[in-house]
């Protein structure tokens, strides 16, 4: 006796095999020069101030100023001692 759940797990799973056989994606060459074509951008720095703008880098401050905060305020001595030792 087959139970529901089991064949329909293989029928999605035989459904979706056929579906991505059907839809396989071929292989195409790339034929143009790679890098950001824009007039904006002339340097790398110009292409990473893109992502990272001025609000990005206020949050990773922010956040790292919060983080060092929680781990200043749960320091111990014998924490601070071993980390010492350390350096």
């Amino acid at each position: 006796m087959v139970k529901i759940g089991k064949y329909n797990n293989f029928l999605n799973y035989r459904l979706l095999l056929i579906a991505y056989i059907d839809v396989a994606p071929t292989h195409q060459a790339f034929l143009e020069k790679p890098g950001v074509i824009s007039e904006d951008i002339a340097t790398s720095l110009d292409c990473f101030s893109c992502f990272f703008t001025e609000d990005v880098w206020d949050y990773l401050v922010d956040k790292t100023n919060t983080y060092a905060e929680f781990k200043i305020q749960n320091m111990t001595v014998g924490l601070l001692n071993q980390y010492l030792s350390h350096t």
